[in-house]
């Protein structure tokens, strides 16, 4: 059941917005690491996976790195342990999940080292986290539509303790942590409801999504999480229509402030991170394939 957000939270808006160059038909994944912001995306007219950082907060993108990755889906990004790491789907007839470090030297992406290639599948892309020491990782099944979660705590270099949840859905889900809480969100299967759930653990082992909240908004496609300033963000594509929309909540079951950006469409997911105190969101262009990058002010 949707509840209105009782803590007060700044009006949004969405201001900055700057357009790359690059392009890809599908939305692009975001993350801040030491005080710079880096994108990844999967390339236009190919399936190889791309990075690219920012220095200035998000006002010019620089030193792209094409990796010889290839997925047909968009690639995943998050910050553990003082390293930047990229999840993505397999690509040439196979659904595995990978997840990679990628190296910087500087502000410079070098490349994607220490591949892991699990022996999960899915159809989509893969969403990661960093929650309390440990590397999560969830998605989609492949051949079913139930939601996956399970984790490394060896930096990845190996992962186990898999839940399978009697969650479905169409589409990804996304992962963020707030209060040492690791959060995931979806949208329905046979319908377009925006759902967001803990992440339960008991000792070492996950054991399930608790405490869900299904929200009145919905999406065709997946919904996008990040956490700042102490508020879980959700954002996602409009149904029926492409705009962009935010809410924002205090303690991950009820959700408010709804802004919708109506001169600023996509027909794919969202990305969202976290930085110098601000969200951000990057997306791909409403009738072209343009990367484009924001940040909401009051966030």
């Amino acid at each position: 059941m949707h509840m209105p957000n009782t803590a007060t939270a700044a009006t949004l808006a969405l201001e900055g917005k700057v357009t790359l160059g690059d392009t890809s038909p599908l939305g692009p994944a975001l993350a801040s690491f030491n005080g710079i912001i880096y994108i990844a995306w999967k390339g236009d007219g190919n399936d190889n996976l791309n990075v690219m950082c920012s220095t200035d907060d998000g006002h010019t993108f620089i030193n792209k790195m094409t990796s010889p990755e290839t997925s047909p889906a968009a690639p995943s990004l998050c910050v553990h342990n003082n390293t930047l790491f990229v999840a993505w789907r397999g690509d040439g007839g196979n659904a595995d999940l990978n997840v990679a470090r990628v190296s910087v030297a500087g502000d410079h992406i070098t490349g994607l080292s220490n591949k892991v290639t699990l022996s999960d599948t899915s159809p989509f892309t893969p969403a990661i986290a960093s929650s309390n020491g440990r590397l999560f990782i969830a998605w989609r099944g492949e051949g079913n539509t139930n939601l996956n979660v399970m984790y490394s705590s060896d930096n990845g270099a190996s992962f186990g303790h898999k839940c399978t949840s009697s969650e479905t859905s169409a589409q990804a889900p996304s992962l963020s942590v707030m209060n040492n809480t690791l959060y995931i969100s979806w949208k329905g299967e046979g319908n377009d409801d925006l759902n967001v759930a803990r992440v339960a653990m008991t000792g070492n082992d996950i054991v399930g999504l608790i405490d869900k909240a299904i929200l009145s908004d919905t999406s065709p496609v997946s919904p996008s999480l990040t956490t700042n300033n102490g508020r879980l963000y959700l954002g996602w594509k409009g149904d029926g229509n492409p705009d962009l929309n935010f809410e924002s909540s205090v303690n991950g079951t009820t959700f408010g402030g709804k802004y919708t950006a109506t001169n600023e469409g996509t027909t794919q997911a969202i990305g969202m991170c976290s930085h110098d105190r601000k969200v951000y969101a990057a997306w791909k262009g409403n009738g072209n394939d343009n990367l484009n990058v924001a940040y909401l002010s009051g966030s």
